[in-house]
């Protein structure tokens, strides 16, 4: 349900501000790609990361990475990421926007703030590289940090080329 709810929040957040949300076009070729990862970062960590390999014969397009992070409440603390991809042997890091204070997570203990980050990315990953996402946290590492990333887009095959 936490991840539901949190989808949810980012998706009407961003919607709010006037972002564009984009959707994945479909293809007759393209699968659609998504993954959500819960990275967490202990008191006085700050970096987390999580990392997966493209599947054989396919290249795998991000086209959209959404966060929600959750930091100590009036810490000041935000959240920075970058996703790291290689194609044609080459790696990239596409670093990402600080995220956007929402205020106190709306639960019964509202011990923590919510921070989102909802971004357009493009970025291509060959067959059985290694997609790795680091975040880092400002200001302080004071309090643990949960948060939960989900990147979007599809895998292409060689009829895309």
């Amino acid at each position: 349900m936490q991840g539901t709810f949190s989808a949810r929040l980012l998706l009407a957040a961003a919607m709010a501000a006037g972002y564009c949300v984009p959707t994945i076009a479909s293809d007759s070729c393209g699968q659609p790609f998504q993954t959500t990862r819960n990275v967490t970062m202990a008191n006085g960590v700050n970096i987390g990361t999580f990392s997966f390999t493209v599947p054989e014969g396919k290249r795998l397009l991000i086209e959209h990475l959404s966060m929600v992070a959750y930091v100590p409440t009036k810490s000041g603390q935000n959240v920075t990421g970058e996703v790291i991809t290689e194609t044609g042997g080459q790696r990239a890091s596409h670093h990402l926007g600080a995220a956007v204070n929402v205020g106190p997570r709306p639960t019964a203990t509202p011990t923590t703030d919510a921070l989102l980050l909802s971004q357009p990315v493009r970025a291509y990953a060959d067959p059985k590289t290694l997609v790795g996402f680091g975040v880092s946290r400002t200001v302080s590492t004071s309090g643990a940090v949960s948060l939960f990333v989900t990147l979007s887009g599809r895998y292409l095959s060689t009829c895309d080329e």
